[in-house]
């Protein structure tokens, strides 16, 4: 898992937007990018990086792609949501 170097790219394309229209924007969000890609065939890949920061209080929004996962924290809880994971086994860079 990595933290990405540019925080919220995977939704920058929504930020143009914002304001446009109504469409509102949430900003403040640090992106966690899983490595993958993953088989398929296993189960509870991302189950596993969620229920740590559920048990820390971290709120979440995840998102899937055909070769990852990215989940997006808020940014003031980053250091609590890094901390949880590596609690937990995960190895944040």
């Amino acid at each position: 898992m990595e933290r990405d170097s540019h925080p919220g790219r995977a939704l920058g394309c929504l930020r143009g937007g914002a304001g446009a229209g109504g469409v509102q924007a949430a900003k403040g969000w640090a992106l966690l990018k899983l490595h993958g890609p993953f088989d398929f065939g296993l189960t509870g890949i991302l189950a596993s990086v969620l229920n740590p920061l559920r048990d820390a209080g971290v709120g979440i929004f995840a998102l899937s792609t055909y070769d990852t996962d990215y989940v997006l924290v808020a940014q003031e809880q980053l250091d609590k949501a890094v901390a949880a994971l590596r609690d937990a086994g995960h190895h944040v860079d």
